[in-house]
């Protein structure tokens, strides 16, 4: 059975605490990765976390990808929190 999958790949917090985000998107087989591609984002103070997470995540599944699953958003967002502490 080939899947689609999203996962959380790479996470870079620069100088400005702007938090770069790769997501690996990812089309297995049978547990079998046989391709994937990145997608990036970029969140910044300007916008609410949950606000960039939903445009991704609908984003994503316009190109037939499953949504980035809430475990890897909430962690996302406990370090992005403590990094703006």
């Amino acid at each position: 059975m080939i899947t689609r999958q999203t996962v959380v790949d790479k996470l870079e917090i620069l100088n400005d605490g702007t938090t770069c985000i790769r997501l690996r998107k990812e089309i297995v087989e049978d547990g079998v990765v046989l391709h994937y591609d990145y997608h990036r984002c970029v969140y910044t103070k300007e916008e609410s976390f949950e606000s960039l997470m939903q445009r991704v995540n609908t984003h994503l599944a316009t190109m037939g990808y499953n949504p980035v699953d809430v475990p890897s958003i909430l962690r996302i967002q406990r370090i992005i929190n403590a990094e703006h502490k």
